[in-house]
């Protein structure tokens, strides 16, 4: 599997949720998010250049640091 930097958003958040590190729930909420953001924030590609693991936008970029 490619590392969990190179995948996509959309794969990251997906992995986290069958990891268990994401309920189902909020795992729905990131990638509703995803989907309707656009570019109305920061640009993906920017936040994504900001901090490794991103998963999520607003104003500042969101990540996660994993096996902790």
């Amino acid at each position: 599997m490619a590392a969990f930097r190179e995948l996509s958003v959309e794969q990251r958040i997906k992995t986290l949720e069958s990891e268990c590190a994401l309920s189902g729930d909020f795992a729905q909420l990131l990638l509703t998010q995803l989907a309707q953001s656009g570019e109305a924030n920061i640009p993906a590609s920017v936040a994504n250049s900001m901090i490794e693991n991103q998963i999520g936008r607003f104003s500042l970029p969101v990540g996660v640091v994993r096996g902790l």
